[in-house]
């Protein structure tokens, strides 16, 4: 079992464990996250090739045939102590659409919760899921995501 990252940091939770691309659906939802310490400002995400991986997000076809590839991207959202969402952050970060050798860091992020306070019941947010967004017939190689309290 993961508990500690190569630079020594401590891993809270696991949030996806050899998530495999090529295999999961787009996107891969994480299970709910608790995170009491949410309001520390402290909560990190970090994406971690387990494997080489390759991520493609979608092709949009722009008028005249030519067309642009969107990058992959991780979405939030957050949810009371009852599981009932609160709020969805859509494209909170995006992945650079690439090749990554084992080990490296595709993404890494901090959990917001500033915005919160001008939410109905954003202060109530005892939960979350993490949503990774991508094009699985493009896409291959496993990944790990951890949630880090730093």
């Amino acid at each position: 079992m993961d508990n500690i990252l190569r630079d020594g940091t401590q891993i809270d939770q696991t949030v996806f464990k050899d998530l495999d691309l090529k295999e999961t659906a787009s996107p891969a939802v994480s299970d709910f996250i608790v995170v009491p310490a949410l309001y520390t400002g402290n909560l990190h995400i970090e994406i971690v090739a387990k494997t080489q991986c390759t991520i493609h997000g979608e092709v949009l076809t722009l008028g005249n045939e030519s067309a642009v590839e969107i990058e992959p991207y991780v979405d939030i959202e957050y949810f009371d102590r009852k599981k009932n969402s609160v709020f969805k952050l859509e494209k909170y970060v995006k992945i650079p659409i690439g090749i990554y050798s084992a080990g490296t860091i595709m993404s890494e992020f901090s959990l917001p919760f500033k915005f919160l306070k001008n939410i109905e019941n954003g202060d109530k947010c005892y939960y979350v899921k993490i949503s990774l967004n991508y094009v699985k017939a493009t896409s291959s190689g496993k990944l790990n995501a951890y949630l880090l309290w730093i």
